[in-house]
């Protein structure tokens, strides 16, 4: 997808693809009528949230143009200029959240978190429990893999925190 490419050493390249790591399909607006364009490219249902808020302030879930344009221009009278996310809504997911730790070379899952209450409550406005209580083997085991990988890929050294959510037993990042 166009929407998550950065800019590495001169190429662009889209590393969660790269890493084969699910990812719901995303893009960033400034107005209404680039919302509406984009969600045609990504598909309803829709997360709507402005960039560099702290908790779920404005954040919405919407499921047509019209609730789309209206919480966009809500979004853009309390926040003139500010970029606004748009995230395909992964209705029904479970989501959870790794905790782990690397030296550049090993990485160590600390803990995985299962949140209580469904994906699209913001992480900071909701309960997270561990150990997870609802979580199968091979979902866990996929979140353990991408935390890894990505860790790995970033060269992180020190901690390291990656949420997700489980859609039919497939773990997206999130």
């Amino acid at each position: 997808t166009q929407f998550l490419q950065i800019n590495f050493f001169g190429r662009k390249v889209d590393p969660l693809r790269e890493l084969k790591i699910p990812y719901p399909e995303f893009g960033t607006v400034t107005s209404a009528d680039e919302a509406i364009d984009l969600s045609k490219k990504i598909g309803f249902p829709l997360l709507v949230r402005p960039s560099y808020v702290l908790g779920g302030e404005s954040m919405k879930i919407v499921i047509n143009e019209d609730e789309l344009e209206k919480q966009v221009v809500k979004i853009l009278s309390i926040m003139p200029d500010n970029i606004i996310l748009l995230d395909h809504f992964l209705a029904g997911a479970i989501e959870a959240e790794a905790d782990a730790i690397s030296d550049g070379k090993d990485v160590y899952i600390i803990g995985i978190m299962e949140h209580i209450e469904p994906a699209g409550i913001h992480s900071g406005d909701s309960y997270a429990v561990l150990p997870p209580f609802d979580l199968s083997e091979k979902v866990i085991k996929q979140i353990e893999d991408h935390t890894k990988t990505i860790a790995l890929a970033l060269n992180t050294v020190g901690l390291i925190n990656i949420q997700f959510a489980d859609k039919n037993r497939v773990v997206y990042i999130i």
